[in-house]
């Protein structure tokens, strides 16, 4: 009977608990260096990188300990070029660089990097989407003899016309690990059989095919002809071989690329036939082989000693590949996984074989990876089910526990007690296994997508348990692959989730983290509406302006942007308006003036309604558009000055006129009109015949108090300056005056308003001033304002109110606007007898 063990042996499933952890002091010195590069560096002339002359100060030497991570955070953290940097890192004395890791670099010289390989004594490259120039130079030349691990990724640009080299553990006496990516040098690196290096961990990811096999083949056939007709290559024999060949001298030695004949002669398939040169091409397009022609070159059996972990994702495998590294009797780890099902399916690329087979042939293995193959599916498939309930339990006792095991995309990790074979599952079963697949495959972004995708299905059904492990590691994977389309779709549209409902048990640090992560997004990847999308909705999720004050500026840039560049779709250009006019609305006017001057806010906003207005289109962007011109102007005279320069009250007068029905639109650009009648110097512009007579219709006949109330609003300041101010023929004073008073009499007092005052100071000037009509309006907005909120009473108060008022009495004003102060006066003594006003 199997033990199919208790829930008590179920893995639990921790959330990270760092959210108040403070950062040691080495980490801020690191931070700090990052905010401020010229602590450590300095310009001079002796070396000149570009525009600039950089250097690492005289008097700092930097510790071995600390200069990988120091260079790390200021290739990542910083505005200075990579290439400098590197330059930089390459001088020795005052750095000890042992370690280069580089990814998602525009620009990076030869040069530099081949400086910075030789000059540090580097032990580690590892380079991912990286833009070498020139392009006619071979990574291979990079791999210098005392490297110890050499990674090339994908997009790494290199030259075209490369030449097979070979490595032994002479040419790389200290290479321990060797990764290849979706690169095709990868195919013109060739293990000496006879003097295997001593690698510990080699992989080799993303070759399904075998598209460069013809040009090696060609290239091997070529130096296999070259040396073949010298006589005298056979003593070709490095002194140091000498004492490693057998009594007979049967030793085959290397070529001049440490290169054996026998090792070209097995990639050219050369056995009984003499190849020649169409033999490769036409053997490539019949052949059925029952071995990896990538893996030919690697000769995994020579490095049996000594090889610890192998990792073979998305390459073909067949049945005699696996004979081969069931030999590796001291592997630890195997990886023999596919990207998705679909790239398994596409092709017989895995031979019949079952994990057990694997466990059986590899005493000291510890991970297996089989996701998205065969292996794991058969693994859920010979499993029994129990009747009932219809799960699936591992169908033999488990003879030994692995540390991990890969099933992402299989039904194996469907099993219930499959947590007895492995003590880290990745798979789609569960949250536990969602994220152990993330924090696995965060260098495989194709896999890392297919775990978020899972985590988003489950989002939309259920809480999930460990949101600050989750947004740790959604963090990790958009600056890792910030090109990446389909995975930052996916982290964008978890963040959307993760924000709307474990916002609050954040911080500080982390709410920063995500906008910030959030505004790159945006900035990087404005080709993208479902990802621009899900950008601008978790936005809204924030405290607007606490969450996005220390970045404010870029994020009004950013949503600015995204505004003006999508306006032929609709939807984003709803959500960006909207948020475009968040922004502006929750800013005081002093930091509100700096940052719509710096991104030419007001000239933006009229250029997008003048193409709607030309397009005779009046929709919610247009009304929002207007809104957020009111918003940027209040309290902002600098802003409402560039409306009138930018001939922004023509084109509202051509708003009015073509949409004349649209009391929505007219209520938000009288609301502007508002503002710019509250700056005492732009007066005059309003004074003019069209606009005094589109002002006082739109008072007089218009329902809609807001409109009324706004409009009302703005000849009152403008009739505050006195008739010395009025040069109007053709209108009088009076009638308007009269209108105005008429107008204020027939709101309802208790009118419930839309409308958001920071301060009464334009109104209480009002009130300071001489005309009654204009004493009228204000009186009126204060005892409206007044009796619905208490916050409007306080902020009265603040702003000497009581005192004002008080002063209307000795004023030559209608009794109705007395008694509308004394209104106003009870609201605020009720007020102060049943608060304790500060």
């Amino acid at each position: 009977m199997v033990d199919q063990g208790s829930n008590s042996d179920v893995p639990k499933l921790i959330d990270d608990a760092q959210i108040n952890k403070p950062n040691i002091l080495q980490q801020i010195c690191i931070k700090v260096i990052g905010k401020f590069p010229e602590l450590i560096l300095t310009n001079n002339n002796e070396r000149h990188f570009g525009d600039k002359w950089i250097s690492i100060r005289n008097t700092i030497s930097i510790p071995s300990l600390l200069t990988d991570e120091i260079f790390q955070h200021l290739v990542k953290h910083t505005s200075i070029s990579i290439d400098e940097l590197v330059w930089v890192f390459s001088v020795q004395g005052q750095s000890r660089l042992r370690e280069c890791k580089l990814r998602n670099v525009k620009l990076l010289t030869y040069a530099a990097l081949e400086s910075l390989c030789k000059k540090q004594n580097l032990q580690l490259l590892d380079l991912r989407n990286v833009q070498i120039a020139p392009p006619g130079n071979s990574l291979l030349k990079l791999l210098t003899s005392s490297m110890k691990s050499f990674h090339i990724g994908k997009d790494v640009k290199h030259s075209s016309e490369l030449k097979i080299e070979g490595i032994s553990k002479y040419s790389h006496p200290n290479l321990r690990s060797l990764k290849i990516i979706d690169n095709e040098i990868a195919w013109y690196l060739i293990i000496n059989s006879f003097f295997p290096p001593a690698l510990t961990l080699l992989e080799l990811s993303n070759f399904p095919d075998n598209k460069q096999l013809v040009d090696v083949r060609l290239e091997a056939l070529k130096m296999h002809q070259e040396h073949s007709g010298n006589d005298n290559y056979n003593f070709m024999v490095p002194q140091s071989y000498l004492s490693l060949m057998n009594d007979d001298g049967d030793c085959s030695p290397p070529t001049t690329n440490n290169v054996s004949m026998e090792d070209l002669a097995e990639i050219m398939n050369i056995g009984s036939e003499t190849p020649t040169s169409s033999g490769p091409e036409s053997r490539m397009e019949t052949e059925n082989p029952t071995n990896s022609p990538l893996l030919v070159r690697y000769r995994l059996e020579s490095m049996k000693d000594t090889l610890l972990s192998l990792t073979l994702h998305e390459v073909y495998l067949g049945p005699d590949d696996f004979e081969t590294i069931f030999k590796l009797y001291n592997l630890q780890h195997l990886d023999v996984s596919h990207q998705d099902q679909q790239t398994s399916q596409s092709s017989d690329n895995r031979p019949d074989i079952s994990l057990w087979d694997i466990l059986d042939a590899l005493p000291n293995l510890e991970s297996l990876d089989i996701s998205s193959t065969e292996i794991g599916d058969r693994l859920y498939k010979d499993s029994p089910s129990r009747s009932i309930t219809g799960e699936r339990y591992l169908k033999t006792p488990v003879k030994r526990k692995l540390e991990f095991l890969g099933l992402l995309e299989t039904e194996g990790c469907e099993i219930t007690n499959i947590h007895l074979l492995a003590e880290t599952v990745t798979g789609y079963a569960n949250e536990l296994q969602m994220i152990n697949g993330i924090e696995t495959y965060m260098h495989r972004p194709a896999q890392s997508t297919i775990c978020y995708n899972h985590l988003y299905a489950l989002h939309r059904s259920q809480p999930i348990t460990c949101p600050h492990r989750l947004l740790r590691l959604l963090l990790e994977s958009m600056d890792t692959h910030p090109q990446v389309g389909a995975l930052l779709l996916t982290c964008t549209a978890n963040f959307f989730f993760l924000t709307r409902r474990y916002y609050a048990t954040y911080s500080k640090d982390q709410r920063n983290s995500i906008v910030l992560a959030i505004v790159k997004c945006l900035e990087q990847s404005q080709t993208s509406n479902l990802v621009v999308r899900n950008c601008l909705l978790t936005l809204f999720h924030f405290d607007v302006p606490g969450d996005f004050i220390f970045c404010y500026q870029r994020i009004a840039a950013v949503v600015l942007n995204t505004f003006t560049r999508h306006q032929k779709n609709p939807d984003i250009n709803s959500i960006a308006v909207h948020m475009c006019n968040t922004l502006v609305c929750s800013l005081e006017h002093d930091m509100k003036k700096e940052v719509s001057q710096n991104i030419n806010f007001v000239f933006t906003i009229l250029e997008v309604i003048k193409t709607r207005h030309e397009d005779d289109v009046c929709d919610e962007v247009m009304e929002v558009c207007w809104s957020t011109l009111w918003n940027v102007t209040d309290e902002t005279p600098k802003n409402s000055s560039d409306f009138i320069e930018l001939n922004g009250l023509n084109i509202l007068l051509e708003c009015f006129d073509t949409f004349s029905t649209k009391h929505e639109l007219h209520k938000n650009m009288m609301g502007l009109i508002g503002n710019i009648a509250e700056v005492k110097d732009l007066r005059p512009h309003l004074r003019t015949h069209e606009l005094i007579k589109l002002f006082r219709t739109l008072m007089i006949k218009n329902e809609n108090i807001e409109i009324s109330y706004n409009s009302c609003g703005a000849l009152a300041h403008l009739m505050s300056d006195g008739p010395t101010a009025w040069p109007l023929g053709g209108v009088k004073r009076s009638d308007v005056l009269s209108d105005m008073f008429r107008t204020v009499e027939s709101w309802d007092i208790n009118s419930t308003r839309h409308i958001n005052y920071r301060s009464f100071k334009p109104i209480l000037g009002l009130i300071e001033g001489d005309v009654s009509e204009s004493i009228h309006w204000a009186c009126w907005a204060l005892c409206n304002l007044s009796g619905l909120e208490d916050r409007y009473k306080r902020l009265l108060l603040k702003e000497n109110g009581k005192e004002i008022l008080n002063g209307v009495a000795s004023k030559q004003v209608h009794e109705k606007t007395q008694h509308l102060v004394r209104t106003i006066l009870g609201h605020l003594d009720d007020f102060e007898k049943s608060h304790l006003v500060t």
